[in-house]
């Protein structure tokens, strides 16, 4: 994109018809092709296009010419990590603490696999903070949010465990990882995690 970095402020100013302009360009593209583009990529491909009319719309009704498009990339976790140490422990850390209870790092320590130590995690914390359904809040607080350090992948995999975790799992839920994942392999994980959880909360794990 032709842009001129600006001093003040880590980031580049891009005018909104230059977005407009790339906007007809990616509408006219299948996946595949939009996946070729530079910096673009297969999980980006089903989506630059409708973030780009978005943009494009943003700037028409908030009456503006141009965008910032911040040079440090926030949203990826370039600049989070380059600051914080373990972002992921921290924000983890801070989901706790919002919720005013003490982060259950003997959970979390419990599981050597990955997935299964964040799950194990955060539904320890819905269920200390009183949540009827801590497995199915579980579910719908993930499905639909970023947090700093993960991944969109990563984040849809920690929420599908969650809805394992209840037993209540479903192929529907499984989304755009169908093909890849066994809803019984995820099942077995929802059910050792929830007896941590469990015994956890109660005090004996």
């Amino acid at each position: 994109l032709s842009a001129f970095p600006i001093k003040s402020i880590h980031g580049y100013e891009l005018y909104i018809k230059q977005v407009s302009k790339y906007s007809k360009v990616l509408m006219n593209l299948d996946a595949e092709e939009r996946s070729n583009l530079p910096g673009i990529g297969k999980e980006r491909s089903y989506t630059v296009h409708t973030a780009s009319v978005i943009i494009e719309e943003l700037g028409k009704i908030l009456d503006s010419s141009t965008i910032l498009i911040s040079s440090f990339g926030l949203r990826e976790g370039v600049l989070m990590e380059s600051i914080i140490e373990n972002p992921r422990e921290k924000w983890l850390e801070a989901f706790a603490n919002w919720f005013n209870v003490d982060p259950p790092w003997e959970v979390y320590n419990y599981f050597d696999d990955f997935y299964m130590k964040v799950t194990s995690y955060i539904l320890a914390v819905i269920k200390m903070t009183g949540f009827l359904d801590p497995y199915d809040t579980c579910y719908k607080l993930l499905r639909d949010i970023t947090i700093p350090g993960f991944t969109a992948k990563e984040i849809l995999m920690i929420s599908l465990l969650c809805k394992a975790s209840s037993g209540k799992l479903k192929k529907k839920n499984l989304g755009p990882l169908r093909k890849v994942l066994n809803k019984n392999k995820l099942l077995d994980k929802g059910k050792e995690i929830r007896k941590i959880v469990e015994s956890s909360v109660a005090g004996v794990l």
